[in-house]
């Protein structure tokens, strides 16, 4: 072979070689536009990773819950004064106050705990001659393990006064010459205590009172609720120069295991609107009637009347619905109803001891 044909050759091979390089190329172009141009959209192009920004802690609320010390003999690190340590505490802050009796009147207006620091309410008692020895206002109020009183014989004073907030007392004794304790469109909760005074508890408004295992002593009235409010008494001994409670217009009250004795007027007052339950409770030594009804509704389960004047009387229109009840050494027996007032009063029930329910009129 000539040198030229060796050149011709070579050039033969080289092109072949394009050719075929050529048509790979052409076959995978091919795959990556034809279904494109059969309408799909081929495969997706790669992005470039993004990077997220990480979630974002949510910020703490501030940690409360402290502890601040007050003394009446004073010292390093405690309060001299139990409104110095109230003046100083935030929400959620306890009050450790030390036996001794602390001559002082206080204002709250947050959520904080007072708590004696002895082990009976005696140890640690607060007393003033002001209007309010302790006022609450907003918040939840928590006192426990401690004696309020107050001396004054204005009419509006008030040992406890709560407005607009909560209160929650326990282990406690309340004395006052006037009101106990006060509640204007507010709510407490008290247990295991005594309160004396010359209205034990008074609720204003729509406020709401829970007694349980308290003991209550009041010079005219047990507990009094005027306005709308509801009263809860659990477990209780209540006695009174007057009524042991004072049921007003459109107030709600629940008894329950309570006792109450010893009453000048009668047991329970209920007046126009209000609804009152008695369950497994007596009412005993009253000198008015265990309940007195006005244009009140009256439900009894398992309630014993004893020696009191007379077991429920009416003294205008009212509902009376008893059930498995006693009545019994009745001076104008179990039901005694005003004279002309008969079809104004209806009295259903059964299982009744001593009562036999009238006929309605006709």
């Amino acid at each position: 072979m000539s040198a030229a044909e060796e050149v011709h050759v070579s050039e033969d091979v080289w092109m072949q070689m394009l050719a075929i390089l050529a048509l790979v190329s052409g076959i995978f172009t091919a795959a990556d536009y034809w279904p494109r141009l059969r309408g799909g959209a081929g495969p997706a192009p790669v992005a470039p990773p993004v990077t997220q920004p990480g979630p974002v802690a949510p910020t703490a609320p501030p940690v409360r819950g402290g502890m601040l010390v007050v003394d009446a003999k004073g010292g390093e690190g405690v309060f001299a004064t139990l409104a110095a340590a109230i003046e100083a505490a935030g929400d959620g802050d306890t009050v450790v106050i030390r036996p001794g009796v602390y001559n002082e009147a206080v204002t709250i207006s947050r959520s904080v705990v007072l708590s004696g620091a002895g082990t009976k309410p005696g140890d640690v008692t607060l007393t003033s001659e002001a209007l309010r020895t302790v006022a609450a206002g907003r918040g939840r109020v928590y006192l426990k393990l401690m004696t309020v009183a107050n001396r004054s014989t204005a009419e509006s004073a008030a040992a406890i006064e709560v407005s607009g907030g909560s209160l929650v007392i326990e282990q406690f004794a309340v004395a006052a010459a006037r009101d106990g304790i006060r509640v204007r469109d507010g709510q407490i909760d008290a247990s295991d205590g005594t309160l004396e005074a010359g209205r034990g508890a008074v609720l204003e408004g729509r406020s709401r009172a829970s007694l349980l295992r308290v003991n209550v002593s009041g010079g005219t009235t047990g507990a009094a609720i005027e306005g709308m409010g509801e009263l809860r008494v659990e477990s209780s001994d209540l006695r009174a120069g007057g009524s042991a409670i004072e049921a007003g217009q459109f107030s709600k009250v629940r008894l329950s295991e309570v006792s109450i004795t010893n009453c000048g007027g009668a047991g329970v007052a209920a007046r126009s609107g209000a609804e009152v339950r008695i369950s497994r409770s007596r009412l005993t030594d009253n000198k008015g009637c265990g309940v007195s009804v006005d244009g009140a509704g009256l439900i009894l389960e398992h309630v014993r009347f004893e020696r009191d004047r007379c077991g429920v009387g009416f003294l205008g229109a009212g509902s009376l619905e008893s059930v498995n009840s006693e009545y019994s050494r009745l001076e104008l027996g179990p039901l005694a109803i005003k004279p002309g007032r008969e079809r104004d009063v209806v009295v259903k029930g059964s299982g009744n001891i001593g009562l036999d329910i009238p006929a309605a009129p006709r």
